[in-house]
């Protein structure tokens, strides 16, 4: 009886690690402001609430720690980033970059089935939507972001991109809804006619004005708040 080989790529049957989906469990809850910035993390807490030992917990913390979304060490204590805001004007800067220079390259790419589609995500959505249910909201918001970056072609933009939108997503969730609401909606409808009417110069400037939007938007968050109001209290998770 023969015996059949079957060649399977690795990667596809690799399960993911603990601490990978440690990682995800625990930039999910920060980004979504489930735990809130300020939050201590405590290891062993940590540990129990997710049914695993301390290591991958420890290995988890430390990768997020790299990334900028928690501080401290183990000597001390760990918690939860407060951003800042020379840190998100430059998360901001470097999307201004990307995605500017994506809204050219899909211009550019001359694809009009692309261009209608990017021109219309926005269509069906009103003001009512996007109270009801505003994480549907969002996840339109982040696929015309990333259509714009995904059309320069390069993987080490779109990396850097994808890095970028996590922190672009957590400041979503830091601002009051009301603004996203009022803001955010016409800016994104008007973008998107401009797209659908192949007006780059206008595309550009609504873009440009959108990001820096957003970012004025945090930054007046941040000085409204002298008290840190959005800032978790001395609890441990």
């Amino acid at each position: 009886m023969q015996c059949v080989v079957y060649h399977i790529p690795m990667e596809r049957i690799r399960p993911v690690s603990v601490k990978q989906m440690i990682i995800e469990t625990l930039s999910k809850e920060i980004v979504t402001c489930k735990i809130l910035p300020g939050q201590v993390l405590n290891e062993r807490e940590l540990s129990l609430m997710l049914g695993v030992s301390r290591t991958p917990v420890r290995e988890a913390i430390q990768f997020l720690a790299t990334e900028g979304f928690i501080t401290g060490s183990e000597r001390k204590s760990w918690r939860v980033t407060v951003p800042d805001v020379n840190t998100i004007c430059d998360v901001f800067g470097f999307r201004r970059i990307i995605e500017l220079s994506g809204l050219d390259a899909l211009f550019q790419l001359n694809d009009d089935q692309l261009l209608d589609y990017a021109g219309s995500l926005f269509d069906d959505i009103n003001l009512d939507n996007v109270r009801q249910d505003r994480e549907s909201y969002l996840k339109r918001d982040r696929e015309l972001h990333r259509i714009f970056a995904n059309s320069l072609g390069n993987s080490r933009a779109m990396e850097t991109f994808n890095k970028l939108s996590v922190w672009v997503d957590w400041v979503r969730h830091l601002l009051p809804r009301n603004v996203i609401t009022q803001n955010g909606l016409i800016e994104h409808k008007n973008l998107c006619a401009a797209i659908r009417a192949r007006d780059l110069p206008e595309s550009k400037r609504l873009l440009a004005n959108h990001i820096s939007r957003a970012e004025q938007d945090f930054v007046n968050l941040m000085s409204k708040s002298k008290n840190n109001n959005f800032i978790a209290e001395e609890t441990v998770l």
